[in-house]
């Protein structure tokens, strides 16, 4: 019995991860990271940030980046859903980890006006890269739970 509550408790990590991971489109050099749930977590509280997993933009000269997503409820108030983008390299991670200190990081944000509901997105921007590798925190001030989606395309020009 024990065996499989710690089998089942696997799967299920395992499905959380899944949902939560990039996924290569068929569009080339598109990465999205679709319907995570995101519940209100201000983005200076860096230990509610949800971690979305890393991108690798490897070869890239910039990334186009779009967050778009639901709210399942209505805005309370005035606010933001978006995601910061670290160096997905031990320096930045482990200060972020353990000492909750974002360095060097890039802001992607769709602005959601109080008493909003139902769907919102940002405008697609434009940042150069400098690392290979990025990890995405996402965050909500909106005072809803969201489902979030961040699609991020390499461009080589």
């Amino acid at each position: 019995m024990i065996r499989r509550g710690a089998v089942l408790s696997a799967g299920a990590a395992l499905l959380l991860a899944a949902s939560t991971s990039a996924q290569q489109t068929p569009q080339p050099g598109l990465t999205a990271f679709e319907n995570i749930a995101v519940p209100m977590a201000d983005r200076i509280e860096v230990s509610r940030l949800v971690d979305a997993g890393p991108v690798a933009v490897d070869g890239a000269r910039g990334v186009v980046v779009t967050v778009a997503g639901e709210l399942r409820g209505r805005a309370s108030h005035d606010g933001k859903v978006g995601v910061l983008a670290i160096p997905d390299l031990a320096f930045f991670t482990n200060l972020y980890r353990s000492q909750g200190i974002l360095l060097s990081a890039a802001e992607f944000s769709a602005n959601v006006a109080s008493g909003d509901s139902g769907y919102f997105i940002s405008k697609s921007k434009y940042t150069e890269v400098g690392f290979a590798r990025y990890r995405l925190l996402l965050f909500n001030t909106t005072g809803a739970p969201v489902s979030e989606n961040v699609y991020v395309y390499q461009s080589r020009n």
